[in-house]
């Protein structure tokens, strides 16, 4: 596999860490109400996977990760808070959400795991580690070939989309990370970093 095609493989996997909270949070953020749901206030922050229907192919057909947003709300919402601006959590609260809501979407999202990308890259597990979201990735190439160029043109591909959007930013400001772990078809790694501020 050449250089080109295994970073390719390894950006299209970074596409499906992204979180997709679309509308619903912005309505959110403003006090509006929520798309699809009359209740206003806020969600916990986003799940750290891009909602949609769970496909085998996933994103790379045009599907995803599924996750039931609203059982995450569930989980670490009381009916109470769900209806308070994010701006009236105190810091500790906000981490607090940060850390139920990865580990509720990485829950969901371990029930459609191992999750094939494309020919050359599966989404072996998403774990969550506190304020942390992991992302572990196996690339059909063996690590040996990926150079440091390559490597280092992934993780500021990754990081350029971590801070292009702004649910992601705002699971960072609020204490959360992206981690991610890339190794090859044999299960050596090729590299890991994480991203918890732009």
């Amino acid at each position: 596999m050449s250089n080109t095609k295994v970073m390719a493989a390894a950006l299209m996997a970074l596409a499906i860490a992204g979180c997709n909270r679309g509308e619903r949070n912005r309505a959110n953020e403003t006090g509006n109400a929520q798309a699809g749901n009359t209740q206003t206030g806020m969600t916990p922050p986003p799940p750290p996977i891009a909602s949609g229907p769970a496909t085998a192919t996933g994103p790379a057909a045009g599907g995803g990760l599924q996750i039931d947003t609203q059982a995450l709300i569930r989980s670490c919402l009381n009916p109470a808070d769900a209806t308070r601006p994010l701006s009236s959590f105190t810091d500790e609260q906000k981490l607090a959400l940060v850390i139920c809501g990865n580990r509720e979407a990485a829950r969901q999202a371990m029930t459609q795991m191992p999750m094939r990308v494309d020919d050359a890259t599966t989404l072996t597990s998403i774990v969550a580690d506190g304020p942390t979201v992991i992302y572990n990735v196996r690339v059909n190439a063996n690590a040996a070939d990926v150079p440091d160029a390559g490597k280092a043109q992934i993780e500021a591909a990754a990081r350029a989309n971590a801070c292009s959007r702004p649910d992601m930013r705002q699971t960072m400001s609020m204490g959360g990370a992206y981690a991610y772990s890339f190794s090859d078809r044999a299960g050596q790694p090729i590299m890991q970093f994480r991203i918890e501020g732009c």
